[in-house]
């Protein structure tokens, strides 16, 4: 999917001009980043395997995308007691200290909260 600001460019504005400014490659970047990484979170939150693994391919950072709270991919996973969204987000070698943060919970500690 394209973001929205850049499907409103037009063509010209893309290549510049003399009355133009030109696009910033790093924004456009960053954008699409963002956007990959909103899409990460929310298909983990769903439970799509499959669309996670096809993002996290395509290079979504499992580490710093998160929720407005900061949650991770691995906390939603823990909380929502997905053993295979978990066991398949461990493959990718998540930070297993990434902490929430307003408690400040890893998402061990909520998995070991939900197994006791």
């Amino acid at each position: 999917r394209i973001p929205k600001q850049i499907q409103s460019m037009s063509s010209r504005s893309l290549h510049g001009s003399k009355n133009d400014k030109s696009v910033d490659i790093r924004s456009l970047d960053n954008s699409f980043t963002q956007q990959r990484n909103e899409e990460f979170i929310s298909q983990v939150t769903l439970g799509n395997l499959k669309e996670t693994k096809l993002l996290i391919d395509q290079k979504a950072n499992i580490d710093s995308a998160c929720t407005d709270n900061g949650s991770r991919a691995l906390h939603i996973a823990a909380h929502t007691q997905n053993k295979a969204m978990v066991e398949l987000i461990l493959s990718y070698t998540p930070d297993l200290e990434c902490q929430t943060y307003l408690m400040k919970l890893s998402a061990v500690f909520i998995q070991l909260a939900h197994t006791s």
